[in-house]
Parts: C-alpha cells; structure tokens; sequence
C-alpha cells in the first residue's frame, strides 16, 4: 500500500474573546515578557548564583587554611604572632583568588586586573622597600627567635 503524505493544514487563529477585548495583545506582550525575563536570568541569574556559591566555598576553604596554618606553626613552635600573620595572609590571598574567579565567571576578562594588580604590587613594593624590610626582619625573628623572654642585652650609647 502506498504512503501519501497529506498536506497539514494551517492552524486557525485563535478567536478573538468576545468578553475583553484586546486580550490576545496582552497574552502575546506577557509571553514575550516572560521570555525576556527567562533569557535576563540565564544570561545574569545562573553567572551570578554560580559566583555566589563559590564565594561561599571560597570563604569556607579560605578559613579552613587559615586555621590549618596557625595550627601548623603552633606545633612547629613559632611565635603566635607569626602563626596569626601567615594565617590571615593566606586567609586574604585565597579570597582574592576566589574574587578573581568570581569575576571570571560573569565574563570579565581578569587576565588584564591580574596583570594589573602585580604591578600595583611592585609599585607599592617599591615605595615601601625600607619599612617592608622591616617588617621582614621582624618575621625573621619570630621564626629564629635568637632573643628569648628573659635574656639581657647590652647596648651601647650613641650621641648623647
């Protein structure tokens, strides 16, 4: 038996309503609404709920690192000091980790804010060479610790 394709037929139009007029105007304006909206929230919606949950991962990850640090110099024996310092300096670098991933995320070109935020760091490298200097010493002699509490140094005058 041979198949013969029939011709669909074209669908009729839906019937004005009687009762309130123009109502096919405003179905017709609230799909297109409601297509709009549906590509807004997966152009902005989905970016923004996948950067707000690596936020939060990134929160939880960076704090857990910080406190594995701190845990780590107390049982290395170093200053609490340095043991806070090392912490939050990981602590803050994670979380500018997971900001620039963030950001990636809605479609920000970070390879140029990478670039320039290690020039902004060389910069105020730079500037504060001698203070960061001191601050390294001080790092060093809480991880050397060549003065204990308790010992006695002699130091000699200069000038008056």
């Amino acid at each position: 038996m041979p198949l013969v394709l029939a011709q669909a037929a074209e669908t009729p139009a839906a019937p004005a309503n009687p009762i309130i007029p123009g109502a096919n105007k405003v179905l017709v304006a609230a799909e297109n609404n409601f297509d709009h909206a549906r590509s807004m929230f997966e152009t902005y919606g989905l970016p923004a709920v996948k950067a707000f949950i690596l936020l939060i991962i990134g929160w939880m990850i960076a704090g857990w690192l910080s406190g594995m640090v701190r845990r780590v110099c107390e049982r290395g024996k170093f200053d609490i000091t340095l043991g806070r310092f090392l912490g939050n300096l990981v602590r803050w670098l994670v979380l500018a980790a997971v900001v620039i991933m963030c950001l990636s995320s809605f479609g920000v070109q970070v390879t140029s804010l990478v670039a320039l935020l290690g020039t902004i760091g060389v910069a105020i490298g730079l500037a504060l060479q001698g203070s960061l200097s001191h601050i390294a010493s001080g790092v060093m002699l809480l991880i050397f610790r060549p003065f204990k509490v308790g010992d006695r140094s002699e130091e000699r005058r200069v000038g008056k």
